[in-house]
This record gives C-alpha cells, sequence and structure tokens, in this order.
C-alpha cells in the first residue's frame, strides 16, 4: 500500500502483495458500480486495463498477470463515478 487511498466507492481492495501470475483482488463495495483496473509500469505506461461489474458485498476477481516482466507496478482502480485508488504492485 503506497497510502493513496482517496474517497472511492470500494470500501475495501485487499490482495496479496507480491504478485506470481494470477493477480486475486478482492473489493468490497456497497453498492453497484463499475471497476476499471488499469496497471502501469513506474514509467508511467500502461500496461494492463479491464473493466468489470462490482456488486454490493464482497467481489472477487482474479486477473492473468503472466505477461507481465517482473517488477513493481502501480495499480489504479477506477469507479464509475472517477474516483481512483492507486496501490502498489509487486510482481514476481
Amino acid at each position: 500500500d503506497i497510502g493513496l487511498e482517496q474517497k472511492s466507492l470500494f470500501s475495501e481492495i485487499k490482495f496479496e502483495n507480491p504478485v506470481n501470475k494470477k493477480f486475486e483482488v478482492d473489493i468490497l463495495s456497497n453498492q453497484n458500480t463499475k471497476l476499471i483496473l488499469d496497471i502501469y509500469s513506474v514509467t508511467g505506461r500502461n500496461i494492463f486495463n479491464n473493466k468489470s461489474k462490482i456488486y454490493p458485498g464482497r467481489n472477487e476477481l482474479i486477473y492473468n498477470l503472466s505477461e507481465l516482466p517482473f517488477g513493481i507496478y502501480f495499480a489504479v482502480f477506477t469507479d464509475s463515478e472517477n474516483n481512483r485508488v492507486v496501490k502498489k504492485v509487486v510482481v514476481n
């Protein structure tokens, strides 16, 4: 966690860090919303993008990151109101 938590429709975002090939994300939400997940390299290049629907309660999402080289990335979780939560992700 890099401490860039901001206002969001997601009550909680949790995942194991470091990540291997599967990025398993647990998101808790109080309402229906959309999720846009963008993953950026440390140089700011967008290297992954995915859109999902989020429902009230716990949502378990799994993303395949096997194509990513080892390193440090930033995951940006954006909800339907364009609120963003940024988390550091280590891929190994």
